[in-house]
């Protein structure tokens, strides 16, 4: 991305990045998606990352403050509610994109399960999410390989154990009763 055009971007997105402590709310945390400013937010910042070369990418995640990391785990969740719906590979792209800036500094495992999720939506709609991951290890930090390698090689059985857990309904699986 052209210097000028990545100035403009970074101003626009540093409150996304900072102090700001306000969250996605968790009583409606999967019914807004899609519908609230801090989504709209973080798409237009995921489609920067997209363009950004590495050491732009690398000044972004450097300015990432602690309170914003929670946000950015939660939209990696929501975008796969997005992917469903859109059936739109970019809904990948920028749910990585936005995992790769938090590069699990607030907790690996709430990173794992995000990413985890987010490729439970893809193979959901018959998108290979691999190749996506595999591009995804060639400019990350070195600190989230293993978290995306987690995520990408999740086991079936462990998969479904998070999407019950974390996930959202679409991605839930449906348990039968057994009638006594």
């Amino acid at each position: 991305m052209k210097t000028d055009e990545f100035q403009m971007c970074f101003q626009r997105f540093e409150f996304i990045i900072g102090p700001d402590d306000r969250h996605y709310p968790d009583r409606i945390f999967w019914k807004s998606v899609g519908n609230c400013k801090r989504d709209s937010q973080l798409t237009e910042l995921a489609d920067c990352l997209i363009r950004c070369t590495l050491n732009q990418r690398q000044l972004i995640r450097s300015v990432v403050h602690d309170h914003a990391m929670w946000n950015l785990i939660a939209f990696v969740r929501r975008v796969a509610v997005l992917l469903i719906r859109e059936r739109e590979p970019i809904w990948l792209r920028r749910g990585l994109e936005i995992a790769i800036l938090e590069s699990g500094r607030m907790d690996y495992r709430d990173s794992i399960c995000s990413l985890v999720i987010l490729r439970a939506a893809a193979e959901s709609i018959g998108f290979d999410p691999i190749p996506d991951f595999d591009k995804a290890l060639r400019h990350c930090d070195p600190t989230m390989e293993h978290i995306l390698l987690n995520a990408r090689d999740h086991l079936p059985k462990n998969v479904g154990v998070i999407l019950r857990m974390f996930g959202p309904d679409e991605l839930k699986t449906k348990r039968s009763r057994k009638s006594h």
